[in-house]
């Protein structure tokens, strides 16, 4: 069977030995079953809680912070950040990140176009995904990351 990305593989069913072994089966199918809806719930109360948040600001500084809050919860172990455009500066400036510690030592959280992930993102008008953070050349906050 296929891995799924929440987590939640089905572990094999023991081979059936008559009504013993079929119990065994309707047994873990029905913990699976459970786990499944409980994680469904799960989700599905951040997302409304998320939806409440978003309503109550107009400030958009605040929807993202949320956002990516609710990302950090949704997809644990992710990280992303979102970088607005302050065109009297002519800089990137972060907004709200998730997966990330505090910059060490005031890390650089302003970028000129072109320069770094924030860069690479603004010059083709589409997210950048890294599968590997750290090996990215463009990667510009390298101390902040690894801490």
């Amino acid at each position: 069977m296929e891995s799924r990305a929440d987590g939640l593989s089905p572990a094999p069913l023991p081979a059936s030995r008559g009504r013993a072994g079929l119990r065994a089966e309707v047994r873990l199918l029905r913990e699976r079953v459970a786990a499944l809806e409980r994680a469904h719930r799960a989700r599905r109360e951040l997302l409304n809680q998320l939806t409440r948040a978003l309503t109550a600001t107009t400030d958009p500084d605040e929807v993202a912070r949320q956002i990516l809050a609710a990302l950090g919860h949704l997809l644990p172990g992710s990280s992303a950040g979102l970088w607005r455009w302050v065109k009297e500066e002519g800089l990137f400036r972060a907004v709200a990140s998730v997966g990330f510690r505090d910059p060490p030592g005031g890390g650089r959280l302003a970028f000129e176009p072109g320069e770094g992930l924030v860069g690479a993102a603004a010059a083709t008008g589409e997210p950048v995904l890294v599968p590997d953070l750290l090996a990215d050349p463009r990667l510009q906050n390298r101390a902040w990351v690894q801490s």
